[in-house]
Protein backbone atom coordinates (compact mmCIF):
# COMPACT_ATOMS: atom_id res chain seq x y z
CA UNK A 1 0.00 0.00 0.00
CA UNK A 2 1.62 3.33 -0.71
CA UNK A 3 1.27 6.50 1.08
CA UNK A 4 -0.66 8.37 -1.30
CA UNK A 5 -3.32 6.02 -0.70
CA UNK A 6 -3.13 6.40 2.91
CA UNK A 7 -3.23 10.24 2.19
CA UNK A 8 -6.16 10.98 -0.19
CA UNK A 9 -8.88 12.50 1.29
CA UNK A 10 -7.52 13.39 5.12
CA UNK A 11 -5.50 15.98 6.69
CA UNK A 12 -2.75 14.79 8.16
CA UNK A 13 -1.30 15.96 11.75
CA UNK A 14 2.20 17.56 11.21
CA UNK A 15 4.10 14.29 12.57
CA UNK A 16 1.96 11.83 11.09
CA UNK A 17 3.48 11.39 8.30
CA UNK A 18 6.63 9.78 10.17
CA UNK A 19 4.35 7.56 12.11
CA UNK A 20 2.85 6.24 8.84
CA UNK A 21 6.05 5.69 7.29
CA UNK A 22 7.35 4.04 10.39
CA UNK A 23 4.33 1.39 10.37
CA UNK A 24 4.51 0.54 6.62
CA UNK A 25 8.29 0.64 6.49
CA UNK A 26 9.48 -0.10 10.03
CA UNK A 27 11.81 2.95 10.19
CA UNK A 28 11.92 6.34 9.40
CA UNK A 29 14.67 8.91 9.01
CA UNK A 30 14.87 12.76 9.00
CA UNK A 31 17.03 15.76 8.86
CA UNK A 32 16.56 18.12 11.52
CA UNK A 33 18.28 21.03 13.46
CA UNK A 34 19.27 19.17 16.68
CA UNK A 35 17.87 21.66 18.96
CA UNK A 36 14.08 20.22 17.52
CA UNK A 37 14.81 16.26 18.06
CA UNK A 38 13.36 16.26 21.20
CA UNK A 39 9.92 18.27 19.94
CA UNK A 40 9.94 15.51 17.36
CA UNK A 41 10.49 12.50 19.12
CA UNK A 42 7.65 13.13 21.97
CA UNK A 43 5.53 14.50 18.86
CA UNK A 44 5.78 10.80 17.12
CA UNK A 45 5.79 9.08 20.66
CA UNK A 46 2.57 10.55 21.09
CA UNK A 47 1.61 9.71 17.05
CA UNK A 48 2.40 5.80 18.03
CA UNK A 49 -0.38 6.52 21.34
CA UNK A 50 -2.72 7.65 19.50
CA UNK A 51 -3.09 4.80 17.05
CA UNK A 52 -5.25 2.89 18.38
CA UNK A 53 -6.66 0.77 15.60
CA UNK A 54 -2.59 -0.31 15.46
CA UNK A 55 -2.81 -1.19 18.80
CA UNK A 56 -5.83 -3.51 18.42
CA UNK A 57 -3.97 -4.89 15.50
CA UNK A 58 -0.92 -5.74 17.80
CA UNK A 59 -2.49 -7.14 20.26
CA UNK A 60 -4.71 -9.40 17.95
CA UNK A 61 -0.91 -10.62 16.57
CA UNK A 62 0.27 -10.67 19.84
CA UNK A 63 2.90 -8.47 19.06
CA UNK A 64 4.10 -5.50 21.25
CA UNK A 65 6.60 -2.58 19.26
CA UNK A 66 8.96 0.13 20.83
CA UNK A 67 9.58 3.23 19.45
CA UNK A 68 13.59 3.38 19.07
CA UNK A 69 15.02 6.73 18.14
CA UNK A 70 18.70 7.65 17.57
CA UNK A 71 20.37 10.91 17.35
CA UNK A 72 23.30 12.24 15.01
CA UNK A 73 23.98 15.24 14.57
CA UNK A 74 21.18 16.61 12.16
CA UNK A 75 19.64 13.15 11.27
CA UNK A 76 16.49 11.84 13.80
CA UNK A 77 16.37 7.90 12.81
CA UNK A 78 13.06 5.93 14.12
CA UNK A 79 12.92 2.31 14.22
CA UNK A 80 10.29 -0.21 15.58
CA UNK A 81 11.43 -2.86 17.42
CA UNK A 82 10.04 -5.88 18.42
CA UNK A 83 9.93 -6.23 22.45
CA UNK A 84 9.17 -8.71 24.77
CA UNK A 85 5.49 -9.72 24.89
CA UNK A 86 3.71 -9.27 28.82
CA UNK A 87 0.88 -12.24 29.12
CA UNK A 88 -1.54 -11.92 27.03
CA UNK A 89 -4.19 -12.28 29.23
CA UNK A 90 -3.10 -9.09 30.67
CA UNK A 91 -2.46 -6.82 28.10
CA UNK A 92 -4.08 -4.02 27.21
CA UNK A 93 -4.14 -1.47 24.54
CA UNK A 94 -2.10 1.13 26.72
CA UNK A 95 0.84 -1.96 26.95
CA UNK A 96 1.39 -1.54 22.97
Amino acid sequence: MSLSILFYKTRLRKYEPIWLQLKLAGTASLAAPLEDHRRIVLAVRKEKTKDIAWKYACLEQKERWKLIDTSTDSLLTFKLEEAELLSYATLTPNDL
